[in-house]
């Protein structure tokens, strides 16, 4: 049984799980989380200056540091790698660029309607994007008018087509809003891949049968009463599952994959160290923002270079010499790999995962599949590629795939850590924090490695699969970790460890998500506390503000696609926002 034990103003300030063990929470004056004490007694503390803004976190003698302007936008991060830096657009306040520990930096343009125009990369990459006239991403190439992918979308928004510079494209189709066919094409009609799937009402994959390189493979899937996958024809497979979503049993024809390892971690809980049997030890290096940024194994160090959440190149680390090794290009999701002057070009099922990469003249270079968990079943590469399954970050050597937060081992179906969020108080299934996307892999993905979300579609070049709506986050002002919106809120002392754990309910209250459409002109962004908190609670219940009728004409926003203008009076702040009543996604919040 789980307890937890609150103040008089209601904040928890111990909770026991099932075990005994406890987490202990110290607060300031201004309700701020000082000391977070966890379950291993490891104490974490937090300052704040007169803004109530994070200035520095401190856990197992490391820290790191944050500095703001005046808007509260963050403009420096200091960690063990060293001081990163934030620099942004006079007035607007666009995010145009951020210079690395080593020196490097990352650059930024918009357009009129704040969306990113051009991204330099830290090796002197620069990429060009292009919209439509509903400012949904259109092209990504590398000059104003070359395409190294071109989108095209269904009258609903769902991606159409994917148009690769190599020859080769991909087209989708839906039954409603749940993909059913995927079609590889080299030039107009030679089939490359084909990937067909089936859903039931309530949107768990019934089927699927993949064609590739002319042989036909289909799959059918079962589930139980809690959405969980129960029965695969692939493998003869049969799970069941205790009254905690653990796997109990797994009866396959698959013979498990079993090794053995030890793990290391930092005081933020972060791996650092995993030395599997048989295999070189490999020692992982994090920045302040929790993303790995350096990888060592037999003494050679790769450097990791992000756009948001997500890798955009790598370089080897020799003293202070860096040599770059590729550089990944996005657009609704991973385009192509570039070493040098050689493009090579990616391919994906439905459900966003990694199948081919294919060069120039769109011939097959490397190619993969897997097993629903991500297992890898088939393996042949002429070219180094680290993404796979979901389109993450996997390593080979110790075969866990990297999802930010944690790491996960799709042998056993797991994460082989604790999920600091504690789930949702609507979502049961979520309270167990090391299952993997609540036992239902085929519908959901978790790029966060805190909270499962669908993960549908699919393509060539980046197709609309697992985690296309994250990372670059090209439809907003700022990439996705400095989202204007968020500049402030973000730091929120709440949010050290959810909102739904502050108050009298259990685990993370889920944050809808941001469409990153621009930003409308009127109106200010929040300067103060009492702003802020406004807007996070409009946040966590979009759909309950006031509509403001014929207030909604902004061509980003079409009525057709589900948007409204709404507005929130939260303790006599008004908050004006747009939000999609189709999707429940939200966009352009701002303060009246």
């Amino acid at each position: 049984m789980e307890t937890s034990q609150y103040d008089e103003l209601g904040r928890r300030m111990q909770h026991t799980d099932g075990s005994g063990k406890s987490k202990k929470y110290l607060y300031d004056k201004a309700g701020n989380v000082t000391k977070l004490i966890d379950k291993g007694y490891q104490t974490t503390t937090y300052e704040y200056n007169n803004r109530n803004w994070l200035t520095r976190k401190t856990a197992g003698g490391s820290s790191v540091g944050y500095q703001y302007d005046n808007a509260g936008r963050r403009t420096s991060m200091t960690d063990g790698t060293g001081t990163t830096g934030y620099y942004f657009t006079p007035g607007v306040g666009e995010l145009e660029k951020i210079t690395y520990p080593d020196g490097k930096q990352i650059q930024f343009t918009y357009n009129k309607h704040g969306l990113r125009s051009t991204m330099t990369d830290p090796f002197g990459l620069k990429l060009y994007y292009g919209y439509d006239e509903l400012n949904r991403l259109k092209k990504v190439g590398q000059t104003e008018t070359t395409a190294m992918a071109e989108y095209s979308y269904h009258s609903n928004g769902l991606l159409k087509d994917i148009k690769l510079e190599n020859g080769t494209s991909s087209t989708m189709n839906y039954n409603g809003y749940d993909l059913s066919d995927l079609t590889q094409l080299q030039g107009a009609s030679t089939v490359i891949n084909r990937h067909s799937y089936t859903w039931s009402p309530d949107g768990n994959q019934l089927s699927k049968t993949d064609l590739v390189a002319g042989q036909s493979k289909s799959v059918q899937y079962g589930y139980d009463s809690l959405n969980r996958i129960e029965t695969s024809t692939e493998f003869n497979e049969l799970y069941v599952y205790d009254s905690r979503g653990n796997r109990q049993t797994l009866v396959s024809d698959q013979a498990p994959k079993l090794q053995e390892a030890s793990y290391n971690y930092d005081g933020w809980n972060q791996l650092t160290g995993a030395s599997v049997v048989g295999k070189s030890p490999v020692a992982y290096k994090y920045n302040g923002d929790g993303l790995m940024v350096e990888r060592t194994e037999n003494g050679s160090t790769r450097r990791y270079y992000y756009d948001g959440d997500q890798i955009m190149a790598e370089a080897t680390v020799s003293g202070s010499t860096l040599s770059p090794v590729a550089q990944y290009i996005r657009g609704k999701q991973l385009i192509a790999r570039l070493s040098g002057t050689t493009k090579h070009y990616y391919y994906y099922n439905g459900h966003g995962d990694v199948t081919e990469l294919r060069n120039n003249t769109g011939a097959l270079v490397n190619r993969y599949s897997y097993d629903m968990w991500g297992n890898p079943l088939t393996v042949s590469e002429q070219v180094a590629n680290p993404f796979r399954y979901s389109g993450e970050y996997w390593d080979s050597t110790t075969e866990l795939q990297y999802l930010r937060a944690r790491w996960y081992d799709p042998s056993m179906g797991r994460f082989i850590s604790e999920d600091t969020y504690e789930g949702q108080i609507d979502n049961p299934l979520s309270l167990n924090l090391y299952t993997y996307v609540i036992n239902n892999p085929l519908k959901y993905v978790d790029p966060t490695g805190h909270e499962h979300e669908k993960g549908s579609g699919g393509g060539g070049g980046g197709g609309a699969g697992a985690g296309s709506g994250r990372g670059l986050d090209l439809d907003a002002k700022a990439s996705a970790l400095f989202g204007k919106i968020f500049k402030s809120i973000k730091n929120i002392p709440a949010k050290i460890f959810g909102k739904g754990n502050n108050s009298k309910g259990v685990g993370e209250v889920k944050t809808p998500t941001v469409a990153g459409r621009g930003q409308s002109k009127g109106g200010h962004q929040p300067t103060n506390l009492k702003e802020q908190l406004a807007v996070e609670e409009s946040m966590s219940n979009p759909a309950a503000g006031k509509t403001l009728e014929g207030k909604n004409t902004d061509p980003r926003w079409p009525a057709d696609e589900g948007w409204v203008k709404k507005a929130q009076n939260v303790n006599g702040v008004e908050v004006h926002y747009t939000y999609n009543t189709k999707t429940g996604e939200i966009d352009d919040f701002k303060i009246k």
